[in-house]
């Protein structure tokens, strides 16, 4: 599919968006004095900031509700699933292959990145998308692949293991590769169910008085 330059645009600033709030969520939360729930915290702002900056560009392509923002609470599990996942397929490796239960612990944080985007994205199909398009089949898939291959990649960036993984740099840089990856898959998606916009009830009312007067 060929896009023209207004869908272009409609992509970069959809990934902009979700890649700033994203990073907003973390750089915030380094700032603030949340100890132990700095993992939770982090995953958490940066979902819901994330959702928010791409509500402001939804909002005026399908008059999106609100509730597009408090889908992006599901960011709560994130960091739960993240680990567990990351924890079981690292331990299957044991101490003795260094590269192997890094190459496993990866898999895990991609297996735990897709499924909290798997929830996301049922989530906002069902609280919003469903009631502005006629075509809506992918979304949720193609969240889950995002959050998955988005969370996989950005880790490797600090790693997982003392000093880089605790380098606030990397970290950011991390993060960063992570939204901007999730932004463009997701953006993509949207450009593909875009087209079956559903007529709002107030807009066919307007077209139609529109006509009449013309008549």
């Amino acid at each position: 599919m060929k896009l023209s330059l207004a869908q272009l645009s409609l992509w970069l600033r959809w990934i902009a968006l979700t890649t700033i709030g994203g990073l907003s969520g973390l750089l915030i939360t380094m700032v603030l004095p949340l100890d132990s729930l700095f993992f939770i915290g982090s995953y958490t702002l940066a979902s819901v900031l994330a959702c928010m900056g791409q509500w402001l560009l939804l909002n005026k392509l399908i008059n999106a509700r609100k509730g597009w923002i408090a889908t992006g609470l599901a960011g709560l599990i994130t960091p739960i699933v993240l680990l567990m996942s990351a924890a079981q397929l690292g331990a299957l490796a044991g101490t003795g292959n260094p590269l192997l239960h890094n190459l496993l612990t990866y898999l895990g944080v991609g297996i735990g990145g897709l499924l909290s985007g798997l929830l996301l994205g049922n989530l906002q199909r069902a609280a919003v998308l469903q009631r502005c398009l006629d075509e809506t089949r992918g979304w949720t898939l193609a969240t889950g692949l995002a959050w998955g291959f988005g969370w996989a990649i950005g880790t490797t960036i600090p790693g997982i293991d003392p000093p880089t993984a605790n380098d606030p740099v990397r970290i950011i840089i991390g993060w960063l590769v992570s939204w901007v990856i999730i932004g463009a898959i997701t953006g993509g998606m949207l450009l593909y169910l875009l087209p079956s916009k559903r007529e709002q009830p107030a807009q066919a009312k307007k077209e139609i008085v529109h006509e009449s007067k013309q008549l």
